[in-house]
């Protein structure tokens, strides 16, 4: 990738990106969840939105980016 470099020349630019891709991961995380609590949403769709949440945190474990933190906003 051309990216590459960039990042290690700058490494806020590096965590900053980090961060960024954390936030979507949090994002659609926090989306699969909300899908698998709502109660009329049927077996199926809530058995897809939970393996989806599996598949995320995964993720989240290979890369190696901690579990968010919730505070209370």
């Amino acid at each position: 990738m051309e990216l590459i470099p960039r990042f290690i020349d700058r490494p806020e630019s590096f965590q900053n990106t980090l961060i960024a891709v954390d936030n979507v991961i949090s994002g659609v995380e926090r989306s699969a969840v909300n899908q698998s609590q709502n109660d009329p949403i049927g077996s199926k769709n809530r058995q897809d939105a939970e393996l989806k949440i599996e598949e995320i945190r995964s993720i989240r474990k290979m890369i190696g980016l901690p579990p968010p933190i919730v505070t209370g906003k």
